[in-house]
């Protein structure tokens, strides 16, 4: 099985700063796109979706840590793949270490594909693919870095940035766009519950955090609390983002939602400092697969004095492999939605319910049994039915 442990340390975390953690964790890119996916789905139909997925979600995140918590006397379970391990053998951690491996692969793409479009609404002289090409080199070298102490604030500067952007949309929204009567906007459409399903998953996935974060609580007892407060700060900014979003800017609301905002110097500003510091994340998001593959591909050449040029070099691989699936599929919104349907659901839904099935079912009872095999067919049957939908999509 692939671990990460040589990657990740984790300190002692109060409730506050547990709450903290978790909430940030959730508010990412993803969050850009929710207006984007309410407006293909409706209205009614979108808010009855996004409470649903967090449902979903917050009750997966309490299967891993109940799932950790009863493996605790005897094995120290930091990962979903060592999980799956247990459950399901060497095919188990492998199918959860590809499911966490290609999430993290695409939220690589995700970022790219965002800081790509936003450069180019700034500068339309360049293509979004020629972009791509330029921030490539960059990447390149951020991945380089041995030590990402240095880059670790800019997680919390790309919080920070999003929120700002939330900020600058209702004040542009109310300011500039307004809201018509509701019933001049779609109410919902199922044809487009697979896209939705996909850019939710995205928005809702911090299940590769939670095992860590269950284990470095100072106070155990209160991280299901912990758990229910943040879903729902997230489910409340998510709702009103999401929905307040579709309201301004209607059917035209663009998959990056900072392409329907009005040229301004803020809006500018935002649009730069935004791309600056998800292009500082990036190598953040990359340093998972960069740990997977150096310990497939390169761990028997550690000692070789030409170690870190092979390093250098895999890692350059995987960037400019990541920049061409972002010129392959330029398309922000279908792109999460892709990612989100096929790794994302696996992580959010299908293993959590599946892993937690197989090492308690005798001790389950028939509702347990009942509300998570429910679960576990939902997930399954969503991310069949979204990716097919979003790679018919993307083709045409």
């Amino acid at each position: 099985a692939l671990h990460l442990h040589s990657c990740s340390g984790y300190d002692r975390q109060g409730v506050l700063p547990g709450y903290i953690t978790l909430t940030t964790a959730f508010v990412g890119g993803g969050l850009l796109a929710l207006p984007f996916g309410v407006a293909h789905v409706g209205l009614w139909l979108g808010l009855g979706c996004l409470i649903l997925f967090a449902a979903m979600s917050g009750h997966t995140l309490h299967l891993l840590v109940r799932t950790r918590r009863k493996l605790a006397p005897k094995h120290n379970v930091l990962y979903l793949s060592e999980i799956g391990q247990l459950g399901y053998g060497k095919a188990g951690a492998r199918v959860a270490s590809l499911a966490a491996f290609l999430t993290q692969a695409g939220f690589c793409c995700a970022y790219t594909i965002f800081v790509a479009d936003n450069l180019h609404s700034l500068i339309p002289r360049f293509a979004t693919h020629e972009w791509v090409g330029m921030v490539t080199p960059v990447f390149i070298a951020l991945s380089w870095l041995r030590s990402l102490r240095v880059l670790a604030p800019t997680s919390t500067l790309a919080v920070v940035c999003v929120m700002v952007v939330v900020a600058v949309v209702f004040e542009s929204g109310f300011r500039h766009e307004g809201i018509r009567e509701l019933s001049s906007y779609k109410a919902a459409d199922v044809t487009s519950l697979p896209l939705f399903w996909g850019i939710a998953a995205f928005g809702f996935c911090v299940h590769n955090l939670v095992l860590p974060f269950d284990a470095s609580a100072r106070r155990p007892e209160v991280s299901g609390a912990t758990i229910n407060a943040a879903v729902s700060t997230v489910l409340v900014i998510y709702t009103a983002f999401g929905l307040f979003g579709y309201l301004f800017f209607g059917s035209a609301t663009k998959a990056v939602i900072t392409l329907n905002l009005p040229h301004s110097v803020l809006v500018t500003v935002v649009k730069i400092a935004l791309c600056v510091v998800l292009t500082c994340t990036f190598p953040i998001q990359l340093f998972p697969v960069t740990c997977v593959m150096e310990e497939a591909l390169l761990s028997s050449r550690k000692l070789r004095p030409t170690y870190w040029l092979e390093q250098n070099a895999l890692r350059a691989v995987e960037v400019i492999i990541i920049s061409g699936v972002a010129i392959a599929i330029p398309l922000f919104g279908l792109f999460s939605s892709l990612m989100g349907a096929f790794s994302v659901s696996a992580v959010v839904f299908i293993l959590p319910t599946l892993f937690y099935l197989k090492l308690f079912w005798a001790e389950l009872t028939t509702w347990d049994k009942i509300l998570n095999g429910s679960i576990f067919v939902l997930g399954a049957v969503g991310s069949v039915v979204a990716t097919v939908f979003d790679v018919a999509e993307i083709a045409n």
